[in-house]
Parts: C-alpha cells; structure tokens; sequence
C-alpha cells in the first residue's frame, strides 16, 4: 500500500500516481483507475497524472464542482462518477 506519508508527496500531486504506478509494477504510461471520494485529490489528481490514468469518483450524490477544469476537455472522457460502491456492483450484475 502506497500513502501519502510513504511517498513523501501527497494527492493531488502527479508523482504519487506515478509512484504508485511504479509500486505495481506498471509501466509508465500504461493504463491505470484510481478510485476514490474526494473530487479534487482523487478524481482531478488522477486525470491530471496523465492520459492513461482514468479517474472512478465515488460521489456520495455530490455534482462535480460547476468552476473545475477537468469537464468539458478530453480528460473527461476518463472519468466516471457513481454514487456509492453499491452503485458499482449493481452495474456489474446488470
């Protein structure tokens, strides 16, 4: 497990996404989701390590904020939003 203590940076930062690509094994480059709840660590941070990395924002309901800069680029052809993981696993059966 990657943290931000261990790798001396913190989200939003690109090196902790490229850290945790290394972590794994992934070559740079090579296609990567994180997954996380907060839109500007998780979501924003993870688009912005680059166009392989796609970005999974557990909302909670919350809309994106309407002043980021992440919509209405390329970039947001790697981000999807779900409520909640429920929401995950009830796509998966469908």
């Amino acid at each position: 497990m990657l943290t931000s203590h261990t790798a001396g940076v913190a989200k939003p930062a690109g090196a902790l996404f490229h850290q945790a690509e290394a972590a794994v094994g992934l070559a740079p480059g090579s296609p990567a989701l994180h997954i996380g709840d907060d839109w500007v660590k998780d979501a924003v941070g993870a688009l912005n390590a680059g166009p392989a990395w796609h970005a999974l924002w557990l909302s909670g309901g919350a809309q994106p904020p309407e002043d980021n800069p992440i919509l209405s680029t390329p970039a947001e052809a790697r981000l999807a939003i779900v409520r909640d993981v429920e929401a995950i696993a009830m796509a998966l059966q469908q």
